[in-house]
């Protein structure tokens, strides 16, 4: 009654002012979401199990879409204020969980990202301040430009397809060792490089 009381209020406020753009574009995700990923039957149908329509109720009753969208997508933003990220089925695990078993590798990853990006882009602006019209200069504009205006995914295939198959000087995907760490450093690290 409550979520339903608060839902009315928000969309009333909502069509009053201008963040209906926003809040439908963050619903249609919502639904998109829901109706694709979310429902156990396609569960059910992946692992080869033929439920039955009384286990299907069940688990639609258990996930909530029985009820209202307006409803489900309160519980589901007051979830993920409160920091639940619900459940994933394909993994088995919690959300919450999933993304805390990788945030070790990803910190790793960011911290030698940032160090990266501290002992070139230093250093090279401060050269670039002081030699303006000189050849270098120039060279490091036009690869600045070329860092900027190449798409990171780009990056990242063709340094896979340089050095980890023609040359076979890093693994193509990186593991635990500081040697699988160079090619997503490279990749993260360029374009802050070429920006500052």
């Amino acid at each position: 009654k409550l979520a339903e009381l608060v839902t009315d209020h928000v969309l009333c406020y909502i069509h009053r002012n201008e963040l209906v753009s926003v809040v439908d574009s963050d619903r249609l995700t919502y639904e998109i979401r829901r109706d694709h990923t979310c429902t156990r039957e396609m569960y059910y149908l992946s692992k080869g199990i033929t439920p039955s329509e009384e286990v299907l109720n069940e688990t639609r009753h258990e996930m909530g879409l029985d009820k209202n969208i307006v409803v489900r997508y309160v519980d589901w933003l007051n979830d993920f204020v409160h920091g639940d990220l619900g459940y994933s089925y394909h993994y088995g695990q919690d959300v919450n969980q999933q993304m805390l078993s990788k945030l070790p590798n990803t910190l790793k990853l960011a911290i030698f990202s940032f160090v990266v990006v501290l002992a070139f882009s230093i250093p090279l602006g401060i050269y670039s301040a002081t030699h303006r019209h000189s050849l270098i200069n120039s060279i490091l504009k036009n690869i600045s430009f070329l860092g900027l205006s190449l798409p990171n995914f780009w990056l990242a295939l063709l340094l896979i397809l340089f050095f980890s198959v023609k040359i076979q000087l890093f693994p193509v995907i990186s593991g635990s060792s500081l040697k699988g760490l160079v090619l997503p450093v490279c990749c993260l690290s360029f374009p802050l490089i070429c920006s500052y």
